[in-house]
């Protein structure tokens, strides 16, 4: 008895097909490159330019000594760390009562449910939502020019 390998074909339709698997990976790439990569390089190779548009790498050394800016970037990892750790210890603690409690209960119920609303409400509907309550013609805005 002779073991045989059944070949699937020649390396060049093995090529072509595992092109045609990840064709269907080309528009996230599209999407990717236009709204996250080319938007991040802009912003990295802008830091390192002056205001004529000449390459000045001054504008990061000011990013660390400037008062104004380091000021502002560590009241931004406050905010950061404190959301992070509150967000974690009340995710955990919500998680846990839902795995510990009753499935039929009113709390796995409404949980269940807040959360597949959340779950949809972000990205432009929930700047919308931010918005339309504190933009310049939003809801609190607008109730507080008038009183």
């Amino acid at each position: 008895m002779t073991n045989k390998v059944i070949g699937t074909g020649s390396a060049k339709s093995r090529a072509g097909s595992r092109l045609k698997d990840y064709a269907g990976l080309l528009p996230f790439l599209v999407f990717s490159g236009i709204f996250l990569i080319y938007p991040t390089l802009s912003v990295l190779i802008g830091a390192f330019l002056d205001p004529q548009g000449n390459w000045d790498p001054k504008a990061i050394k000011s990013m660390f000594t400037d008062p104004v800016t380091t000021n502002a970037f560590a009241n931004s990892m406050q905010i950061s760390f404190t959301t992070a750790i509150s967000g974690s210890i009340l995710g955990g603690l919500f998680a846990w009562a839902l795995v510990s409690g009753k499935k039929e209960g009113f709390f796995y119920r409404f949980s269940v449910a807040l959360s597949s609303v959340l779950a949809q409400f972000g990205g432009v509907m929930l700047t919308f939502a931010f918005l339309a309550t504190f933009g310049f013609n939003g809801l609190v805005s607008s109730y507080a020019v008038k009183h």
